[in-house]
């Protein structure tokens, strides 16, 4: 079984994202079957990287394939696992060296795409953790008990681990995994926020909200109470409840709404403690009972029950980007199989993907077996093919739904009710969720309600959503985010042609900054004041700038040897002299072999245009 011990270096640009290099010791197998590991790579981890990219690092010709091979796996395996734990972590990974010691060990340098503010400790974990599960994977195959041992390794020393430092929403993986798709430079700033993009053109992100959602908005949608208030105040069509504290006004209010009613706590979410279709007394007080055990103030909803089916409009930048009709938790007919069949299999095809990719079906239940028996079905029924069997009373986070699109059948006088509802909330990204029984027919028809006005809604979260994650990026990104920046290399020649590119870019309209690693000038051309003598956080400081719209930076010694590079791509490299000085003894003059270090440092920065 391989071991290794780690530690990280300077970061690297070879790719879309930046990259942090770790310097790795591991013992080979013995006879590494490598068709067997890249079973598990393939089928349960989804790998999607070609075969063959291993040949492909410096050295590489002097190293046994197998070595080669094994090496390129492992590192694959660690890039999966920070994934399942849905750290953006896109980039192939990259091998800069390998060397056998006399030991037998193996000695090499390989990177991971760098997220700034992610625990070092947390990418050793998965390379450790990696290295581990390879060579148990190579001897067990992907089924049966094998799987959910796996699974566990994994939950165990990366997913609960990482969930404890870098709290990351469901919403922000899909999203970053398309922004890096659009070669949109993506940027963690800490809790799970990230930037896209650079100075004047960057974006931020928490989840699917932006920087343009209001706070208050925020605050007011958390509460049902306040939600429905505000729509009815400003006319739009919203549901009619009262806040009880016990049984008897429960009644009072359900006796004076009128059956059907629904019944749920004050302050949950996820469809939690809620029960639909209560049409007595008795039932109705089962319902509260269950509602005000599960509310942290002690407060129930008794709401006014509207037919329909719930639909979620999607709202982003004031315009809608889909809809989808919110069927509850359902199986698919096939015209062969009994529902209880069609239960079992799905349970058990799920069961084999990993925990982080199931969906929440359950084996049938008290619960599925009474929404069954009322959509007038029983597990003896054999569905025809494409019909869905309902297995929970309504769609909910907690007990999971299926969608079907509709996008193109929401009436325009429920879209101008959704948009209307967003800007009520001044909210960038909305889930506006409309209850209705026909979502191509005008609220006021059918009496469909506004019943929830989602901050934060779940994006990307199923298949249908993820289609227009790109449609959602090219409206709230310019391009692909990016501002130019241009690099002169040298002394005083660097410093002259530096100031002729930013003149040239100024004279464009574009607020220009110049600067090196002592000075940085504004568009102005004032000096801008910053508390460090670094060219790599000068740049970083930049990049966060809303008011910077292209840098033009001069490399004048050789800091990036020990910071890493600031970015992972500029749009020119010019080499104007050899007149370099050291970072550390900014006096003394590179030596060639340094300058010709760096030039190597530098290649393949520039970008493709």
């Amino acid at each position: 079984m391989p071991r290794e011990i780690l530690h990280h270096g300077s970061a690297r640009a070879v790719g879309k994202q930046l990259q942090m290099r770790f310097s790795c010791s591991f013992i080979m197998p013995e006879k590494p079957d490598i068709a067997a590991l890249d079973l598990w790579l393939d089928r349960v981890l989804g790998n999607d990287l070609k075969a063959g990219d291993e040949v492909n690092f410096p050295g590489g010709n002097d190293v046994p394939i197998d070595t080669r091979q094994w090496l390129w796996r492992c590192l694959q395996m660690s890039r999966l696992l920070l994934q399942s734990a849905k750290v953006p972590v896109f980039d192939p990974p990259g091998i800069a060296a390998c060397l056998r010691k006399e030991s037998g060990k193996w000695e090499a340098v390989v990177g991971l795409a760098l997220i700034e503010g992610f625990p070092t400790t947390m990418y050793e974990a998965a390379l450790r953790t990696s290295f581990s599960m390879a060579g148990w994977a190579m001897a067990h195959p992907p089924e049966g008990e094998n799987l959910q041992h796996f699974y566990k390794r994994v939950q165990q020393h990366v997913i609960t681990p990482l969930a404890k430092v870098l709290p990351i929403g469901k919403s922000t993986f899909p999203v970053l995994k398309e922004a890096y798709e659009m070669s949109i430079p993506i940027r963690h700033l800490g809790v799970g926020i990230f930037q896209l993009g650079w100075g004047a053109k960057a974006r931020r992100m928490d989840r699917s909200t932006t920087e343009r959602d209001s706070v208050m908005g925020a605050k007011l949608s958390q509460s049902k109470v306040l939600t429905a208030r505000l729509l009815r105040s400003a006319g739009l069509p919203a549901a009619l409840h009262e806040v009880v504290t016990n049984y008897d006004n429960a009644l009072r209010t359900a006796r004076q709404t009128g059956w059907p009613v629904v019944v749920k706590p004050v302050d949950r979410d996820r469809g939690e403690g809620v029960t639909v279709d209560v049409s007595g007394e008795q039932v109705l007080k089962k319902a509260f009972k269950h509602a005000l055990k599960v509310s942290r103030a002690g407060q129930v909803i008794v709401e006014r029950q509207v037919p329909g089916v719930c639909h979620r409009l999607f709202v982003a930048n004031g315009k809608l980007l889909y809809a989808v009709k919110r069927h509850p938790m359902s199986v698919a007919g096939d015209g062969k199989k009994n529902i209880e069949e069609l239960v079992t299999c799905e349970y058990e095809r799920q069961q084999r993907k990993p925990p982080w990719k199931r969906t929440e079906i359950q084996p049938l239940d008290q619960l599925a077996l009474d929404t069954i028996k009322a959509a007038g079905l029983s597990v003896s029924s054999v569905p025809e093919e494409g019909m869905l069997v309902p297995l929970r009373p309504i769609e909910s986070t907690q007990w999971g739904g299926v969608d079907e699109e509709v996008t193109d059948r929401v009436h325009p006088e429920n879209l101008r009710a959704a948009l209307d509802a967003t800007t009520l909330f001044s909210l960038h990204v909305a889930g506006i969720d409309i209850i209705s029984t026909d979502i191509s027919k005008p609220w006021y028809e059918n009496g469909a309600i506004i019943n929830e006005v989602n901050y934060a809604p779940l994006f990307g979260g199923g298949e249908i959503s993820r289609r227009h994650i790109s449609t959602f990026l090219r409206d709230f990104m310019a391009g692909d985010g990016r501002i130019p920046v241009h690099v002169y290399v040298g002394g005083e020649s660097a410093l002259q042609g530096s100031r002729q590119c930013w003149k040239k870019v100024l004279s464009m309209g574009k607020r220009a900054c110049l600067t090196n690693e002592w000075k940085t000038f504004d568009p102005s051309g004032e000096p801008l004041p910053m508390p460090f003598r670094s060219l790599y956080h000068r740049i970083q400081a930049l990049m966060f700038s809303p008011k910077v719209e292209a840098i033009i930076m001069v490399v004048q010694t050789d800091e990036f040897f020990y910071s890493g590079l600031p970015l992972d791509a500029v749009d020119s490299i010019t080499i104007c002299d050899a007149q370099l000085a050291s970072f550390k003894e900014q006096s003394k003059p590179l030596s060639s072999e340094r300058l010709a270090a760096l030039n190597r440092l530098l290649a393949g920065w520039k970008k493709n245009m």
